[in-house]
């Protein structure tokens, strides 16, 4: 189970390397959630924490690290077993929808999930 304090430094480069600007506003999603300090919005550590309060949380996703959302619903995450990224939507319960690198999983978004 991660840690709350700093979740952000168990990102991978790729990641890290867009924030705090990852926000596509063709498509309202965003790549990377901005910092804690940024007013207005949640960041990775409050959407982490929050997600797991929850009693509908899955435990099976506990190793994953939420880090954006694509503004429909469904969050991308860092799975750091697989050193994968994924796409969920706590609707499925455990199973995540779409595994893949950073680059092809932010493309299957863009390119409308296909």
């Amino acid at each position: 189970m991660l840690s709350e304090s700093s979740m952000e430094e168990h990102l991978p480069n790729e990641i890290k390397q867009h924030l705090p600007l990852g926000f596509n506003p063709g498509f309202g999603t965003w790549l990377v959630l901005p910092s804690e300090d940024q007013e207005g919005r949640d960041g990775i550590n409050t959407l982490n924490h929050w997600l797991r309060e929850q009693d509908w949380y899955p435990v099976e996703l506990g190793d994953i690290l939420w880090f954006g959302d694509d503004g429909v619903g469904n969050l991308l995450g860092w799975d750091q077993t697989e050193n994968i990224a994924v796409l969920w939507n706590p609707a499925d319960g455990s199973e995540c929808w779409h595994k893949s690198d950073v680059q092809s999983l932010w493309q299957f978004i863009q390119n409308g999930y296909e």
